[in-house]
């Protein structure tokens, strides 16, 4: 329970310094230094390092569990459906990517038609 609260927090932490950070809103507000800087962006790195470590540690432990809880069928059945939530997530992906290329596109004939 205290790792699920730390990693919590830690998103949360992360979550606030990028939106902070957009556009390094944070740097120049903060007034940091270039090794300031990189010393923070080495700092974010790690964070992101060991926050997906943290996360495929819980994923390994809960699939660990459920094996223990659910039958071989059951768990085959749940792997079939994880594997189609997937692809459909992956089709979704190809469609906004599409679709977003298609309104850059678009926008750049509405630029070329008002000049």
């Amino acid at each position: 329970m205290k790792k699920l609260v730390l990693i919590s927090l830690g998103l949360l932490m992360f979550a606030g310094m990028a939106t902070a950070e957009h556009g390094k809103g944070m740097y120049d507000e903060l007034n940091l230094t270039e090794d300031q800087q990189s010393q923070m962006q080495e700092l974010k790195a790690d964070h992101m390092q060991r926050m997906n470590a943290a996360r495929d540690q819980v994923k390994a432990e809960t699939h660990e569990k459920m094996a223990e809880i659910l039958t071989e069928e059951q768990m085959q059945q749940w792997q079939e459906m994880k594997e189609q939530r997937q692809e459909r997530m992956k089709n979704r992906m190809k469609k906004m990517k599409h679709k977003k290329k298609h309104r850059r596109e678009n926008k750049g004939m509405m630029d070329d038609d008002n000049q």
